[in-house]
């Protein structure tokens, strides 16, 4: 902690990119450590640095998965298919993909990062239901989402 060879840099000793969390169960133990339960919400890199002391925290931006970045090329592809322009420049479709990619990402993450399931104990559940309602609210909402991202890009 304050260590500047680990401040959240480019060039320092830090990791800029990692696993962005949420912590779902957390317990203070009798020997005064912690116990946590985290979820992984995705991958994400640090963007500038927020805080310093008494621990790093920074802005963080979450990157789409590989699953994330197809989706948003068919997406992309599918868009510039039914427009009458000429075919963008490289640099135009990764824009396009990210952009799709980010949208999708942002329309899921509300169904994803939801509380995880612990029972009375304080133990996670062994199976969270899958909440097939509300699944199909978010898949419906990101289609719309994804093409208004690629139309303002």
């Amino acid at each position: 902690l304050g260590e500047p060879d680990y401040e959240l840099e480019p060039g320092s000793k830090a990791s800029l990119m990692g696993t962005l969390c949420r912590v779902a169960v957390g317990q203070r133990n009798a020997d005064s450590t912690l116990t946590l339960v985290v979820q992984g919400l995705g991958r994400g890199v640090v963007l500038r640095p927020t805080q310093m002391l008494p621990y790093s925290r920074g802005d963080v931006q979450l990157l789409p998965d590989c699953e994330a970045l197809l989706a948003g090329a068919l997406a992309s592809e599918r868009v510039l298919g039914t427009a009458a322009v000429a075919a963008p420049a490289r640099a135009v479709k990764r824009r396009l993909v990210a952009a799709a990619a980010a949208a999708e990402l942002e329309a899921h993450l509300p169904y994803e990062a939801v509380k995880v399931s612990v029972d009375a104990g304080g133990h996670l559940a062994p199976l969270n239901q899958l909440n097939v309602s509300a699944a199909a609210a978010v898949i419906a909402a990101a289609a719309p989402a994804v093409e208004e991202a690629i139309r303002g890009t």
